[in-house]
Order: structure tokens, then sequence, then C-alpha cells
């Protein structure tokens, strides 16, 4: 195919991010120019030539800055010179807002035998549509004091 071209523009609240290039493309791809535009939209502009029976894969790192939740994303449709246009692309994308934690201890009478707790409370926010995983923390409890 001759003069590919195509774009997309991102949800509301997600950008790319990293340092230039922003974006990436395989060598299938052949020489084009990835125009990131106010990071909220990819475009592919100037058309380029794909081989016959191959793929064209272009990467760019993407963050979220402001929402949570199902995102869908649909590019613009895939245009060529010689073959037309073809079809859109669409995804949803998950963005999880992160976990809070919460401590508490209970009283300890000083000097009697009586032992307290402490107690952490890890939650998933509301509006998470999907378990967390690789939860971990730390938490250094003093040394006790001497008598």
């Amino acid at each position: 195919m001759t003069g590919v071209g195509f774009g997309d523009t991102f949800p509301t609240g997600i950008v790319i991010t990293g340092t230039a290039p922003l974006g990436t493309y395989d060598t299938n791809c052949g020489s084009p120019t990835y125009t990131p535009v106010c990071r909220r939209r990819f475009d592919h502009p100037s058309p380029v030539d794909h081989p016959a029976n191959k793929t064209c894969t272009v990467t760019a790192r993407v963050i979220d800055t402001t929402i949570n939740g199902d995102l869908l994303n649909t590019s613009t449709a895939v245009t060529s010179t010689n073959a037309g246009t073809g079809n859109t692309a669409s995804d949803t994308l998950t963005v999880l807002k992160p976990p809070s934690i919460a401590k508490t201890f209970s009283s300890i009478v000083h000097g009697s035998s009586n032992s307290g707790t402490v107690t952490f409370v890890i939650t998933n926010p509301a509006g998470n549509t999907l378990p967390l995983t690789g939860l971990s923390f730390t938490d250094n409890l003093r040394p006790p004091r001497a008598p």
C-alpha cells in the first residue's frame, strides 16, 4: 500500500508521556513522522508505503492525568492512496486510582501486661473496575523505649 496514514485522539486526561521520540514504530512502517499534538493526539500524517503482507506497529507511552475508569478510545480510519479507506481501531483503556492506607493503634495502659494492636486498612478506591495487584507497604515501628 502507498500513502498510508491515520490519527488517534486520546480521551480527556490521557496524554503521551516521555521524551522525544514520543512514539515508536517497527521496521515495517517505513520512515513515517509521528506527531504528538499537545500530547493528546497521535498522528501518522506523513503518508508512507507499507510492504505487502506485513504489519506496522506504532507504540506510544501514555499516562492518566485526571480521571479513572474505563475509557473507550477509537482511532481515525486508516487511509491509503492506492487501497482507499480502511477501518478504525478501538479499545478500552482501564485507568485505576492508587490504593489508600490507614493506620490505627489500640490504647495500651502503661505498665500493664495488656498488649495493643496496630491495624492497617488498605482500600481499593471506589470506581476501580479491577482488583489491585502487587500491593505492598513498609511500616518501621520505632524501637521500644527503655523502662
